[in-house]
């Protein structure tokens, strides 16, 4: 996946704040680049994550985070 595209984070409802400091319910000191790089789908456990993974604010954030790591 590009590290060009928006981070699925962007559209969680466990986000706090922005991605200008990226950090979550999961990762309250930080969310990995790994996950803001959209090297790995958040959607699935990731070490650390407190067992909190992506929850969609929206339909439109399902479909977009369904779409970055379709085929993978």
């Amino acid at each position: 996946m590009s590290s060009q595209s928006a981070p699925m984070c962007q559209g969680c409802v466990h986000l706090i704040g922005d991605l200008l400091t990226p950090k979550c319910a999961a990762f309250p000191a930080g969310i990995p680049e790994e996950i803001t790089s959209s090297q790995v789908d958040h959607r699935l456990p990731f070490p650390g994550d407190l067992s909190i993974q992506f929850e969609p604010k929206t339909p439109e954030d399902a479909k977009y985070a369904e779409t970055m790591f379709e085929g993978k």
